[in-house]
């Protein structure tokens, strides 16, 4: 029951960037237009642009939910200390 929108960057649009910078530039300006952030916390979360979206997003004070999949026991230490909560099924 909430309003949202996928500011991802859709698969068959990929990003027009090729530095460092304009890759950083390009994820700021999506994160900026949200008011939480939702974060898979599956296998890829501690690649490094996944923690790169997590700092871009502390650092415009935006809130982070990371999202357990199922049957996972933990998640990045990282996602657990920069979120404000953590969700998912958990199947022992």
């Amino acid at each position: 029951g909430f309003d949202h929108y996928d500011h991802s960057i859709p698969e068959d649009k990929q990003l027009d960037a090729t530095t460092t910078w304009a890759i950083r530039r390009a994820i700021t300006s999506k994160i900026r237009g949200c008011s939480i952030v939702l974060v898979s916390a599956g296998m890829y979360a501690d690649r490094y642009w996944m923690r790169e979206e997590v700092r871009i997003a502390k650092s415009l004070r935006k809130r982070i939910i990371a999202i357990k999949p199922r049957g996972a026991k933990r998640i990045p230490r990282y996602l657990n200390d920069h979120s404000i909560d953590v969700i998912g099924s958990y199947a022992p």
